[in-house]
């Protein structure tokens, strides 16, 4: 992969998941300057490790950043990782989303691991920020 292709906040986080051992697993294209890169790899945690993937999109100016662990079914955004580990508001913004998993890999590790229904309660976070922010576009 030509990582000029890749807008560079995400090229950061390609080359530290490189880094870290996660290989590229899909990557694909498009006519009109789209990019995906699917990465896998293993997550460290303080009580064991995580298989992990990382979607990358990228498309017309706008990027976003999906992770999955385990055995989950859902691609969730790192803000709504954020909210469930901080207890705070879900952020959609791109630049502190790949700043978060260059930094919390480990502590989603720990948090999937420790909690057996975490895939409902980060899905929960994520349609509850959905219906908000629809809400907010109501006339």
């Amino acid at each position: 992969m030509n990582l000029s292709d890749m807008p560079s906040l995400l090229g950061r986080l390609y080359e530290r998941l490189r880094t870290a051992g996660f290989t590229v697993t899909s990557e694909q294209s498009g006519g009109m300057g789209g990019l995906e890169v699917i990465l896998s790899g293993s997550i460290a945690g303080s009580t064991g490790s995580v298989p992990a993937e990382v979607d990358m999109s990228s498309d017309r100016g706008h990027s976003v950043v999906t992770v999955r662990l385990g055995e989950m079914e859902h691609w969730i955004i790192p803000g709504v990782w954020a909210s469930y580990l901080d207890s705070i508001p879900v952020d959609i913004d791109p630049e502190r989303a790949t700043e978060f998993l260059g930094n919390r890999l480990s502590d989603m590790a720990d948090a999937y691991l420790a909690d057996d229904d975490i895939e409902s309660k980060l899905v929960a976070i994520g349609e509850q920020f959905m219906r908000a922010r629809s809400a907010a576009y109501e006339f």
